[in-house]
């Protein structure tokens, strides 16, 4: 089939890190034999805009081998609702005329969250009368952290798409009360594992100290505060004292879990690493021994299956989509907010540690997340809308 992505996030040349999961889900597909092309409209400031446009007159796709159209845009009218997803609209119409001029009309629309790709799947769908599948992947859609405007406008996207698609089951049940859609309007497929992961044999660790990674924006609602408190409670028990965390990743808190860090007298066994590329950051969860997060609320839990493709066990809370897939043979899950639980966790996996095994973990998670696995998944639902030619 010929898959075209409408991406609310891509990677590109300003923001590499932008929607990487949906790069990793284009990449899969097109790997299990469906064209695949994508559509992807940046959100930029003015400033940005006018140093891309004096170098180059527009901003430039990441150079993989799926076919990508891209261009940036600013709402100069923020304030006036709906201006915002007009602009977007209005930018990626023209990105899909540029497309199919050079590819074809597609069979199928998939966009990954209501706002925006959504909005333009939903225009083209009608244009064009072409199938939309929606993925959500918007935390703020969850949290309801958004303006009236915007979620008039999910519930005009989602009732008029095809297929509405989670990435786990609590999400989907979720926006389906949030936006007046029925649950049965909702598959799940949750993210995958991108192909490296899959594809690097499996390291033996250094056993000199053990090593907890956790990855995330520095952001609260990833309640870093929590993982700190535990691992300072950890680190009081001289049993665990030869423990190390590496926490990766940017945001607004750093100052105040810094300053955290020094009151719990544990900022000289803890690693602060900026974000990394997928290429990189697989080796911080091969010298990692076990990864960890405290978040208040997650839809899914990319880094957490991440570590479980690289055989390491996770550590979670019940915030949402984890306890859909941590099970007691990959690791184990705590209640939100519950600093002396996750450090009994913690020591815990320390001292079961060798009862993990990193090949159970490792199958456990590509049997689920795997590309493969993934594309499958997508194929039957593609099945149901594309009216397509085989031969």
């Amino acid at each position: 089939m010929h898959i075209l992505i409408l991406a609310s996030w891509y990677p590109s040349d300003l923001f590499p890190h932008a929607g990487i999961f949906i790069r990793q889900q284009a990449k899969a597909l097109k790997k299990n034999g469906h064209k695949i092309g994508v559509v992807s409209v940046i959100r930029a400031s003015r400033e940005v805009i006018k140093r891309e446009k004096s170098k180059s007159g527009k901003l430039k796709p990441e150079v993989t081998d799926i076919y990508t159209v891209q261009t940036f845009v600013k709402n100069y009218l923020p304030f006036i609702p709906y201006s915002s997803g007009l602009a977007w609209i209005l930018a990626g119409r023209s990105l899909f005329r540029q497309y199919v001029d050079q590819n074809g009309m597609p069979d199928i629309l998939h966009a990954h969250s209501a706002l925006y790709g959504g909005a333009l799947g939903v225009y083209l769908k009608h244009k064009y009368e072409i199938p939309l599948l929606i993925t959500e992947h918007s935390t703020a859609l969850i949290t309801g952290k958004i303006p009236i405007w915007q979620i008039y406008l999910v519930k005009y996207v989602f009732s008029r798409s095809d297929q509405g698609i989670a990435v786990s089951q609590g999400q989907a049940d979720t926006l389906a009360i949030k936006y007046d859609s029925p649950k049965n309007g909702w598959s799940v497929v949750h993210n995958l594992v991108e192909e490296l992961y899959e594809e690097k044999k499996l390291v033996k660790r250094a056993d000199d100290y053990f090593r907890f990674l956790s990855i995330g924006y520095l952001i609260p609602r990833k309640d870093f505060p929590s993982l700190l408190k535990a691992f300072s409670l950890l680190q009081q028990q001289a049993k665990y004292e030869h423990t190390l965390l590496r926490i990766i990743g940017e945001g607004d808190e750093k100052k105040n879990l810094l300053n955290l860090a020094k009151v719990l007298n544990i900022e000289t066994m803890i690693e602060w690493i900026p974000e990394r590329l997928p290429e990189d950051i697989i080796d911080d969860y091969d010298e990692s021994h076990a990864i960890v997060s405290s978040s208040l609320m997650e839809t899914f839990g990319v880094t957490l299956i991440e570590g479980l493709a690289r055989g390491i066990p996770a550590i979670a809370t019940r915030s949402g989509g984890p306890q859909e897939f941590i099970i007691p043979k990959v690791g184990k899950l705590i209640d939100k907010e519950q600093p002396d639980k996750l450090a009994e966790a913690m020591a815990q996996v320390i001292d079961a540690y060798k009862t993990y095994s990193p090949e159970a973990i490792r199958k456990y998670c590509l049997d689920n997340f795997g590309p493969n696995a993934i594309s499958i998944q997508l194929n039957e639902i593609y099945s149901e809308y594309a009216n397509f030619d085989e031969n």
